[in-house]
């Protein structure tokens, strides 16, 4: 399986793509392993040695290395993502840097080297090898992407703002100290410089997400990708290799510190897609960073190197983990994600508090995630008193003291850390979500006002946008797909009712009857076309067409907590109804319906018709021109049956619009002027009842052929 993808990778563009692939990986990985020799820069510096650098070679060396660094991050990552912007950085900057790198190579190892320089030390000819091989990917990319070397004024321009960014991601931290030497200004706990530093988190946050929140998912990716390997390239460039004993070294150059770890695993969650991984990063890590950044423990001034990789690293391993998610690159986590986060953490903190207590009962300095210092018990006093709860186990022969009380508490601290911390983000999330669709909610009603003042030509906005459509509802191009689908339920529908009409709506299950009076009572919007309920656009003046529209559902969904009259009541204070008319209203439907005996009862003590009743007298309540009923005659007796037809019937008499969606034929056919017949969302025929049924044919005869059921119909029009 894994032997068919790689070849499917191999396979797209050819043997060139296999040799790029190989040499930015073989790239890649001298390049890292040489993050920490350009420290020695620093030190050199410092030196103040005039004989082995000149200042302005010192310049123009730090320059290259700078420039070296956004320079190798783009190639990589342009190998192994496909843009073509990263592709012309590599031609257009990357191929002139290393040839700079080459041509001044005696003063880069000098850098690397300091007053140990030789040509034969490993760090020299690993640098060798590593602009040798930047050289020999920057010339495949050239080979593959653009041979002619020819670039427009336009990609140029993108490619070197993009690299210039790239660049300022990049740039060491030693050269801050290196150009403006060490601040005065110290960094003490909740200064001003700390509170800034604290503020910073949200700020980049908020910033990049600003900036990024429309761009496409790929951009918001890569910029992620970029983000997390400039955090591992800053934690590691300089990362210190020599100490007393070279067990010690080995061990604590160890990722176990949980912000160290942080500055590898968003990257490996980014690059590989790890879910467990990236939650784990934005629970554990950006908790832990930020508690970090709260209770800082640098003793350095501002500008120096130690205090600006403190900062940088804390910052990164809390930013950057909430940032993914707020671009949406990772979903919002749920319930399962929290656990496998959780789980990691357990691995994660188990192995460090075994190396632990190993190391140091074995008389080494190291101490991960602060389990073996005064970090918590200079903050909770209690926790001197735990940490001295331990037992004693031999390990190869040596006792081995266990605070396990005291680890034990840490880690169920941390946990409801990151408990809070998910109870946060999914509520900020949700607030955010709500916001920003509210607030282009508040946009496009915005410009669909402005646009609808320009349609009514100095008209008022509250008169029927359609002045000759307002005795009648007018469909027109009528079209409706769900989203997420390709078929369309409703296909460009074309209706006219007029006023004193009843009118039939019929179609099978899924014809698209229950989709066409949802959109035209203004529940679901329209795709295309445009519904007109007596002038009034639904979709653009909602509040002024629904004022007209009675509805009854299928599904009759009331407040059964409260009394038939009540909620009649309620639904009359929706549309304003004046009391007395209400109350004439209320007295005449109750009446005509057979409703006194129930209808000061609560509503879940009534009869599937009972409910039924309550919806209709709820819709005609403010005496609707248009009353659109959905499947009312389901399940209701005989009687009930009778008493709805006859007010349908009444309604109309008095010059509205019934819109009456049924299956039950027989009834339509006797209460209905027209019928319209639709079939998979499109209109089959539009009958006259009085006219255009034939001497001894049925609707129900006339139904089932439109719909080609002819094999259910013999040849006098009867049913088999």
């Amino acid at each position: 399986m894994k032997e068919n993808r790689l070849r499917r990778l191999f396979s797209r563009h050819g043997k060139l793509d296999i040799s790029i692939f190989v040499t930015a990986i073989v790239f890649a990985t001298i390049y890292v392993i040489g993050f920490d020799i350009f420290i020695q820069l620093t030190r050199t510096i410092s030196l103040e040695n005039p004989q082995i650098y000149s200042r302005g070679l010192i310049v123009w060396i730090t320059i290259l290395r700078v420039l070296t660094a956004g320079a190798a991050a783009a190639v990589i990552v342009g190998v192994f993502y496909k843009n073509k912007t990263l592709n012309n950085i590599s031609i257009i900057f990357a191929l002139p840097i290393v040839i700079l790198n080459i041509i001044f190579l005696r003063g880069n190892l000098v850098a690397i080297g300091g007053d140990y320089f030789y040509w034969s030390s490993f760090a020299s000819i690993r640098f060798i090898i590593e602009q040798v091989l930047f050289l020999a990917l920057c010339v495949l990319v050239l080979i593959k992407h653009n041979p002619r070397f020819r670039f427009n004024r336009k990609e140029i321009l993108q490619a070197s703002w993009v690299f210039a960014l790239i660049v300022v991601l990049f740039i060491p931290l030693w050269v801050f100290q290196l150009f403006f030497g060490q601040s005065t200004i110290e960094i003490g706990l909740f200064s001003r410089v700390h509170l800034w530093w604290l503020y910073s988190h949200f700020v980049l946050i908020f910033g990049f997400w600003f900036v990024l929140r429309n761009k496409s998912k790929d951009l918001k990716y890569l910029v992620c990708l970029f983000l997390s390997l400039a955090a591992f390239f800053h934690f590691y460039n300089g990362f210190q290799m020599y100490t007393v004993s070279i067990l010690e070294t080995s061990v604590n150059n160890l990722p176990l510190h949980i912000c160290n770890l942080a500055m590898i695993a968003i990257p490996i969650a980014l690059i590989t897609r790890w879910k467990a991984l990236f939650y784990f990063t934005l629970f554990a890590n950006s908790v832990a960073a930020m508690a970090a950044s709260v209770f800082q423990d640098v003793n350095h001034y501002l500008i120096s190197y130690y205090a600006l990789k403190y900062i940088v690293q804390h910052v990164n391993a809390f930013f950057i983990p909430v940032l993914i998610l707020a671009l949406g690159i990772f979903e919002m986590p749920k319930v399962k994600d929290f656990k496998n986060a959780s789980i990691i953490f357990a691995v994660y903190f188990l192995v460090a508090a075994i190396i632990n207590v190993i190391w140091v009962n074995w008389y080494y300095d190291i101490n991960f995630f602060f389990m073996m210092d005064d970090t918590l018990t200079s903050i909770f006093a209690f926790m001197i008193t735990v940490r001295d709860i331990t037992f004693t186990i031999m390990a190869f022969g040596y006792p081995i003291t266990v605070p396990y009380l005291y680890f034990l508490i840490m880690f169920v601290g941390v946990v409801l850390m990151m408990m809070i911390q998910a109870w946060g983000i999914v509520y900020i999330h949700r607030f955010a979500t709500n916001f920003e669709f509210y607030r282009q909610k508040r946009i496009e009603q915005s410009v669909d006002l402005l646009q609808l003042k320009k349609d009514m030509r100095g008209r008022n906005i509250t008169e029927p946008l359609n002045e000759k459509g307002v005795d009648m509802i007018k469909i027109t191009k009528f079209t409706k797909v769900y989203s997420g689908q390709d078929k369309k339920a409703v296909d460009n529908l074309n209706l006219e009712l007029h006023s004193g009409e009843v009118f039939g709506f019929l179609g099978h299950n899924g014809s698209g009857k229950t989709t066409t009076i949802k959109s035209m009572v203004g529940i679901l919007p329209i795709t295309d076309g445009n519904i007109e309920i007596f002038g009034y656009d639904i979709a653009r003046q909602p509040l002024q067409a629904k004022r007209l529209i009675g509805y009854v559902p299928d599904n009759h969904a009331v407040y059964e907590r409260l009394t038939g009259r009540e909620y009649i009541n309620y639904v009359a204070n929706l549309y304003e109804v004046e009391p007395s008319l209400r109350q004439e209203r209320l007295d005449k439907l109750v009446k005509q319906l057979n409703m006194g005996h129930a209808i000061d009862n609560k509503i879940k003590s009534y009869s599937h018709g009972m409910k039924q009743k309550v919806t209709i007298i709820a819709a005609l309540i403010h005496n609707p021109k248009l009353w659109i009923l959905d499947e009312p005659l389901t399940g209701l007796d005989p009687q009930s049956v009778f008493e709805v037809k006859q007010c349908m019937k009444d309604h109309a008499k008095a010059g509205n619009i019934v819109f009456f969606s049924s299956h039950i034929l027989d009834v339509v056919e006797k209460i209905c002027d027209r019928v319209c017949i639709i079939k998979r969302g499109q209109l089959v025929d539009l009958i006259d009842l009085k006219k255009d049924i034939k001497k001894g044919e049925s609707l129900e005869t006339l139904y089932l052929s439109k719909q080609g059921m002819t094999e259910l119909v013999d040849e006098g029009g009867d049913k088999k």
